[in-house]
């Protein structure tokens, strides 16, 4: 009973990684502890199918089709020159190069299987691999094992599958940079499995290309991470750049991360079709000290987006699923958005700015802004507008700001829901009339659908109160003021027209009552009165002087201050 139980252990200790396995009649096992692969004398060759019983001296070295196994208790060195080929490959000992790590030396793999369980490389070991098996090879990397790659080499288009825990360390020849995994150019595949972790070390790139962590590649890339792909060392970049008419995708499962100390690049010198999909629960981590820069992918984020850095970010045109979101909790510097992007899920603000320049933000009904503060907001520093569905009755906050120095939010409540954009800037639309102070900000807002919607204007900044503060609405070429109450920075009004609004003070009282210029204006000597309205001009004292519907001579009044009305215009002026 005993025996059974030790033969049922066995056969399943020979079932682990990828499936069933054992030797069979044909295959190569190490003979002894060895550094000559190319020796024939050094292997062994099974003859009875599950066992070394019985093996015969090799009379040849391993070919492409071989199966190799390096046996348990054996060390096997590969030799610093020649091929090393096999088909398949086992390591249940320990496979080792005669190289250092700043020196590549390859195992030929053709077959879909390598399998350790054993030991193969370390971290200052030049080991790596080529793939040799044709444009139909799919690797399987599998096993228990510790395993260590100088460098994974494709030599042909592949598919590569991680199903255990692997580090990459070749960092170059002169140790401060260079890929270790990458496509070298050819249409490849790479899937890491749940629960499995692929980790690059210091200065260990994954890429497309392989003379540079930044260069583009020219190749079709697809990347599957179901488990985490860990650029934990110092400057592990992971570059998905490649050139134009080939495309890049990138898939995030569920329980997968891509995560990094250094940049995660699909970005400026990036002109493939690029897309990343993030399932529910994935995650793309940029790491304190690193940068996530995805300017030029197309992104569906339905699990987290998250950057922890102090250098710029980017993102391409995104959209943030229902239960996606973007995380910025940055120690210093912005996250640039590059092409217009939607929020159905979150965005949250603990820690950094989100910079819109000419690009849009759109919150949908289900999406959410959090943790905005005055340190942390939307910059609208260009033409890109920030988009927010609003309810009827209910405030709504836009936590935006003119720049990354200026926070300068809006507040909106109508009385019928709608999509509303929303942008703030520093160019006024004109010049302040005569009597009238504003504030260097302006914001343009734009509902959908136009309702009676009580405004909150808060810029980073206020002058101070003359006589009564204000709001103007610049409409046909012309401010109409509107007395507001105000609170600190903030200046509240209602409103049922939409254009731009301007915050300020004026000389003129408390009863503007919808004051409007109409293009009246005073040179020091004639007031102009393009639109022919009836005006009427007051002295000092509020003696009225002169009254007129055409341009009004002012050069034979005294000197003094007057002031001049119509209907629903306030205008003070000067005569020296």
């Amino acid at each position: 009973m005993k025996k059974l139980f030790a033969f049922l252990m066995l056969i399943t200790l020979s079932m682990s990684g990828t499936g069933l396995w054992a030797q069979a009649v044909g295959d190569y096992g190490s003979n002894a502890t060895n550094n000559a692969w190319n020796t024939a004398g050094n292997w062994v060759v099974c003859v009875s199918a599950g066992t070394w019983d019985g093996a015969t001296t090799a009379t040849a070295a391993p070919l492409a089709t071989t199966n190799v196994w390096i046996r348990s208790g054996h060390t096997v060195t590969l030799p610093g020159s020649g091929n090393c080929l096999c088909n398949n490959l086992y390591v249940e000992g320990a496979l080792v190069s005669a190289s250092a790590i700043t020196s590549p030396r390859y195992a030929r793999v053709y077959g879909n299987s390598l399998i350790v369980n054993g030991t193969f490389g370390s971290s200052t070991d030049g080991l790596g691999i080529q793939l040799y098996g044709g444009a139909t090879q799919a690797l399987t990397i599998s096993g228990a094992g510790a395993i260590y790659f100088s460098r994974i080499q494709p030599q042909t288009a592949a598919a590569v599958t991680f199903d255990a825990n692997v580090q990459f360390d070749y960092a170059g020849s002169g140790g401060t940079g260079s890929t270790s995994l990458y496509a070298n150019n050819f249409d490849y595949s790479i899937t890491i499995n749940e629960g499995k972790t692929v980790t690059l070390s210091d200065n260990s790139y994954f890429a497309i290309h392989g003379s540079s962590g930044s260069t583009a590649g020219s190749s079709n890339l697809t990347l599957n991470i179901n488990g985490t792909l860990n650029g934990s060392g110092a400057n592990s970049a992971i570059n998905l750049n490649s050139v134009s008419g080939k495309t890049v995708v990138v898939n995030i499962g569920s329980n997968g991360e891509l995560k990094s100390i250094a940049p995660i690049r699909i970005n400026y010198l990036n002109a493939a079709t690029s897309t990343i999909n993030i399932a529910a629960g994935g995650k793309i981590s940029g790491l304190a000290g690193g940068s996530v820069l995805l300017s030029k992918a197309t992104v569906t984020n339905n699990g987290i987006i998250s950057v922890a850095g102090a250098n710029a970010d980017s993102i391409g045109a995104t959209t943030v699923g229902s239960t996606g979101s973007i995380v910025l909790n940055k120690t210093a510097g912005n996250v640039a958005v590059c092409s217009p992007s939607t929020i159905n899920g979150s965005l949250t603000l603990t820690s950094g700015k989100l910079v819109l320049g000419a690009n849009d933000l759109t919150v949908g009904a289900t999406g959410s802004i959090l943790s905005a503060t005055d340190a942390n907001y939307i910059v609208t520093n260009g033409t890109g507008k920030l988009i927010q569905n609003v309810g009827a009755s209910t405030a709504k906050l836009f936590p935006i700001g003119a720049s990354t120095t200026s926070y300068d939010p809006v507040s909106l409540t109508p009385t019928t829901a709608t999509d509303v954009a929303v942008n703030v800037g520093t160019t006024l639309p004109a010049t302040a009339p005569s009597g009238f102070n504003y504030n260097a900000k302006v914001w343009d807002i734009t509902p959908t659908t136009a309702s009676s919607t009580s405004i909150t204007l808060t810029p980073s900044t206020a002058i101070a109160t003359s006589v009564a503060d204000c709001i103007g609405h610049y409409i046909n070429s012309a401010y109409v003021n509107v007395n507001v109450s105000r609170t600190g920075n903030s200046y509240t009004a209602t409103f049922d027209t939409f254009s731009p609004f301007v915050t300020g003070t004026t000389d003129l009282g408390t009863a503007l009552s919808q004051t409007q210029t109409l293009g009246v204006t005073f040179d020091g000597q004639i007031i102009h009165n393009p639109n022919n309205v009836d005006l009427q001009v007051f002295d000092i004292t509020g003696r009225r002087v002169l009254s007129s519907a055409k341009d009004i001579d002012m050069r034979a009044g005294s000197k003094g201050i007057y002031v001049v009305k119509s209907a629903n215009q306030t205008l003070k002026i000067a005569l020296n």
